[in-house]
């Protein structure tokens, strides 16, 4: 019979492949189009098209090939949860032809895809991603179509079809649950099969080769994938029609039966291995459970190695998540009260090559017309080093850059208890923990100035600010920053006045990283429904909405983390309990003989604590090592910012020390148990 912990390792791997499954497809399908198509980028538009002309030539193709043909757009006021589909059908049973009457086949809840006729499209300026569902010809065809009109792609690399395995490609917590549950697979059923050592000894003593018991455990396996596997396959296949009515049911199968395949492949090729290394001890030594110890081991400890690297990593991640999360959660009132402020979104789709310029010019006109009548909130973080001068490290201060109109919104007290509010000229406040370092900001802030501004940099007035305040941010962006913070503590604040100083560059990019919010939406909606603002303006979202969508996320982001490392746990676990059982099977009759003669515990087993101490020693010097590097990248400004904030970074020697601890502490609590199942063996046989 099979050790039944690897039964049990097969009917996880079932669960946990449609429950992976399940993630990839509902985080495609918020990324994407998920039904298979050609994507053609129209980027370009010569101008000689009018509307009409447009929906002639898209509807004449479908109609001339059968070849299903929409153009996908995000919702104007929630990009985040809805998107359009403007569709020209095909002809009948073809992809996609049947969505104007059916709807889209949505396989999850949260993102709202509303399917239209291809002649309802209202934007004048046709410029966006056509989605082609037929073959790559088809694709090709329909973009010279456009170009004979004056569309046209200028970088074909940027309208690659998004496929379900760039989710694992690219890195994320995706990959890294693949990973570990790849080392889950392996671990578990290699340790299943060497705790069966005996069973398998008494088989080879019956006559049985190495291919005649491997043949035997697959038999076995396959009959136990007919009975618990189906009965798996219907559990989910119930949860799906419940869930989505087996919406895209095609797909899902697809990714879970690809992925099943390669966890059972990992854990078979593990089972197959692992049996090897029972043959290679004589026959009454199996019978014994007795293990090649070097090779075993050494197994072992390819995967026991890793996994102590992927809990420190997951770890990690569900700590700054968590503290994202409950961050997040506090700031939603200060999202609320802000009303219906939103901020628009730039489109993607335009030429920069040639009409950046053209765009630059209008949207910051417009823009900069907006904030000197007060209708704008300038809301934009900076990095600290980007005030100082060049060669100093990287400072630990925030800085936003705010106007007048920001004070008026928001509450910001000076040192002596007064709020400040409009005022002529530029200002840099600074908090009253922060004045040793004014000097240092002074001899940069000129060149700032000049960075951002239009001609030659204006004077400026610097003022302190009390300490202790929580600066609300509108849940800008900073380029670096995985995610957006809606308050920062004591930043060093920019005061400009409201449509002075900014050019036209430095308008648009804090339009792109959220930077610019409207009070009043109304003012913004009216500019942006008519051209020319509608070709470059997609997007109008309420910043409140933006954070209920951010808070989704990262509870997303935070559950899927802490699976990774309840697995990543249980793969350490494992890999304890494997060392332990080929440490003890190797040695039995010595551990017996020494107890007999009187040895502690600690004196027999040495050699494994030895070397587990060890390992929990250069663990830890990996991790300060590693976080003393880490740090030091943050704190060069010539580097670019990413992965973990440092105060994250500064947890991980003592997460690794806990981690070391605690695995240690298994590592001796399992041993102690296998020692007295020795001891107690030998006595029974004594």
């Amino acid at each position: 019979m099979l050790h039944r912990s690897v039964t049990f390792t097969h009917f996880i791997l079932l669960l946990v492949a449609a429950f992976l499954s399940f993630v990839t497809v509902r985080t495609y399908e918020e990324m994407a189009i998920t039904v298979p198509s050609g994507v053609v980028w129209v980027n370009s538009n010569s101008g000689d098209a009018d509307l009409p002309q447009i929906v002639d030539t898209v509807e004449g193709f479908a109609e001339e090939t059968g070849v299903s043909v929409a153009l996908h757009t995000p919702d104007l006021r929630d990009p985040g949860n809805a998107r359009h589909l403007y569709l020209a059908a095909g002809a009948a049973g073809a992809p996609a032809a049947n969505w104007l009457e059916d709807g889209y086949p949505s396989f999850g809840h949260t993102m709202r895809t509303d399917v239209r006729p291809f002649a309802d499209l209202e934007q004048p300026d046709p410029r966006g991603f056509y989605l082609v569902f037929g073959t790559r010809e088809d694709t090709q065809r329909f973009e010279e179509e456009l170009a004979g009109i004056g569309l046209r792609e200028v970088s074909s690399v940027g309208a690659q079809e998004l496929n379900w395995t760039d989710l694992y490609r690219y890195g994320g917590d995706l990959d890294t649950a693949l990973v570990i549950l790849l080392l889950f697979s392996v671990t578990v059923t290699a340790s299943g099969v060497l705790l069966n050592a005996r069973s398998y000894g008494v088989l080879r003593l019956q006559g049985h080769s190495y291919a005649g018991i491997l043949g035997r455990d697959l038999a076995q396996l396959a009959r136990f994938h007919l009975g618990y596997g189906l009965g798996a396959a219907a559990l989910v296949l119930l949860a799906l029609y419940l869930h989505n009515r087996w919406s895209q049911l095609g797909l899902f199968a697809a990714i879970s039966g690809q992925l099943l395949a390669l966890l059972l492949g990992a854990a078979l090729v593990a089972h197959a291995f692992a049996l090897a290394m029972v043959h290679a001890t004589d026959i009454l030594g199996a019978l014994k459970g007795r293990l090649p110890a070097r090779l075993a081991g050494a197994g072992a400890y390819l995967v026991r190695v890793p996994a102590l690297v992927f809990v420190l990593v997951v770890i990690g991640h569900v700590v700054v998540s968590a503290q994202n999360v409950r961050a997040q959660e506090e700031s939603l009132d200060s999202y609320e009260q802000a009303g219906q402020a939103s901020r628009v979104t730039l489109s993607g789709s335009v030429d920069l090559t040639d009409e950046r310029e053209d765009m630059e010019g209008l949207v910051a006109g417009w823009l900069r017309q907006a904030d000197t009548e007060g209708q704008l909130v300038l809301t934009a973080r900076e990095r600290g080093e980007n005030l100082l001068p060049p060669g100093r490290p990287r400072p630990d201060f925030d800085v936003l850059v705010v106007n007048d109109t920001y004070l008026e919104q928001q509450v910001v007290t000076a040192a002596d208890g007064r709020r400040l509010g409009r005022e002529p000229g530029v200002r840099l406040l600074v908090p009253e923990n922060r004045t040793e370092e004014v000097g240092a900001i002074l001899e940069g802030f000129g060149s700032w100035l000049r960075f951002v501004g239009e001609g030659s940099a204006q004077g400026f007035r610097t003022a302190t600010v009390a300490t202790g305040q929580r600066i609300f941010t509108y849940g800008s962006d900073l380029p670096g920053d995985v995610h957006s913070r809606a308050h920062l503590e004591d930043p060093v604040i920019v005061v400009l006045p409201d449509g002075g100083v900014l050019d036209d560059h430095t308008y648009v990019s804090y339009a792109t990283s959220g930077g610019l919010v409207f009070p009043d939406p109304g003012f913004a909606a009216a500019s942006i429904a008519r051209p020319p603002f509608s070709t470059y303006v997609n997007g109008l979202q309420m910043v409140v909405t933006s954070a209920a969508d951010i808070q989704t996320q990262l509870v997303r982001d935070l559950r899927l983390q802490t699976f990774n490392l309840a697995a990543a746990t249980v793969v350490l676990l494992m890999t304890a309990v494997s060392v332990c059982v080929i440490h003890v099977r190797a040695r039995a009759q010595t551990i017996f003989a020494r107890h007999l003669a009187g040895w502690g515990f600690l004196a027999i087993h040495r050699r494994l604590l030895v070397v587990e101490s060890a390992l929990a020693a250069l663990f830890v010097g990996w991790a300060v090592w590693r976080t003393r590097a880490e740090l030091a990248w943050h704190a060069d400004p010539a580097n670019p910012v990413t992965g973990e904030p440092a105060a994250a970074l500064g947890l991980q020697p003592f997460l690794a020390a806990a981690i070391a601890v605690s695995g240690l502490l298994l590592v001796t609590a399992t041993l102690l148990g296998f020692h007295r199942r020795v001891v107690r063996e030998g006595a029974s046989q004594a």
